[in-house]
């Protein structure tokens, strides 16, 4: 019996140990690093899964060796070649804990550029960045998140080419627009008229039919000329819809002051070549043999006549 419980106590044991170390596993967070010139520039707690953070440019800082000027070009995982699939972009889950490094590249030819942040409106979100680096220099940023918005793209990239271009980034809102509100007036032939401001359709006081004395409308119901809506039923006003931004694209080109050359907005149909692009030949060709069948006909009618 003794050793029955002694044996019980052991698988009890194990069993709250290998519970502990689940749990362990399952709490565990994972460490990322950039570095910069040897110096942490950032450092990220994520657990499995989650998404690495955008970094600020403005963060990570040139440096300066024997009068020369340093320029942070990219960041890479550590031990890896900057062309390899190892760029640090903000919205790649987070699986292991990681090291990057900033690539840095000898200022030369220095051109200034500078980011905006905008709506697709044209609105501006926060004040515009200016930066330095070379022309024909191949620039990557992470879209900065903004409380209430979402940008078009995780990150941004672009080739530096012209001093002083400007380059947007563009978001959209997160917050549903709201569905205006509607008035209907009642009157009553006892009482003062009433306005009451219900969600959904209007009705005008020309249109609203009177109420019987001693009767209230029922709560919600609102009438529209030639439409009756369930009591407590919204009707969205034509002609407006409720969108909700797309998810954004990784990586997205763009040009100076210009939208994105890739994502969700792109149409297909402006690649498509027009009617006239495709059938024209065969329709010019239509015509000339059409032209000397013609010509053909004229010219045996005349020499019959002479």
């Amino acid at each position: 019996m003794k050793f029955l419980k002694f044996l019980a106590s052991v698988v009890l044991s194990l069993n709250v140990c290998s519970l502990s170390v689940l749990a362990n596993e399952d709490s565990y967070t994972y460490t990322v690093r950039v570095f910069a010139n040897g110096n942490i520039v950032s450092e990220q707690k994520k657990s499995q899964g989650e998404s690495l953070d955008p970094l600020d440019a403005s963060s990570i800082p040139q440096y300066e060796e024997d009068n020369i000027v340093y320029n942070p070009i990219a960041i890479v995982e550590s031990g890896k070649d900057r062309m390899s699939d190892a760029l640090y972009l903000s919205g790649t889950p987070v699986m292991e804990d990681q090291d990057y490094v900033v690539v840095y590249q000898k200022l030369v030819d220095p051109v200034t550029y500078t980011i905006r942040f905008l709506t697709t409106d044209g609105t501006q979100l926060l004040e515009p960045q200016t930066f330095t680096g070379n022309r024909f220099e191949e620039a990557i940023h992470s879209a900065p998140y903004i409380d209430g918005y979402q940008a078009q793209a995780r990150n941004y990239r672009f080739t530096l080419k012209n001093d002083g271009a400007v380059y947007n980034m563009y978001y959209e809102s997160t917050t549903p627009a709201p569905i205006p509100g509607t008035t209907t007036t009642i009157t009553d032939t006892n009482t003062e008229t009433e306005t009451v401001t219900t969600p959904g359709t209007t009705t005008t006081p020309a249109t609203t039919p009177a109420t019987t004395p001693g009767t209230t409308p029922a709560p919600g119901d609102t009438t529209t000329p030639g439409e009756t809506t369930n009591p407590g039923e919204t009707t969205t006003p034509e002609g407006e819809e409720q969108t909700t931004p797309q998810e954004p694209e990784d990586l997205v080109d763009i040009d100076e002051d210009n939208t994105p050359l890739a994502g969700p907005e792109d149409s297909e149909d402006s690649t498509k070549p027009s009617f006239m692009n495709q059938y024209g030949w065969y329709i010019g060709l239509g015509a000339g043999v059409l032209l000397l069948i013609g010509l053909g006909a004229y010219f045996l009618k005349k020499k019959k006549e002479a």
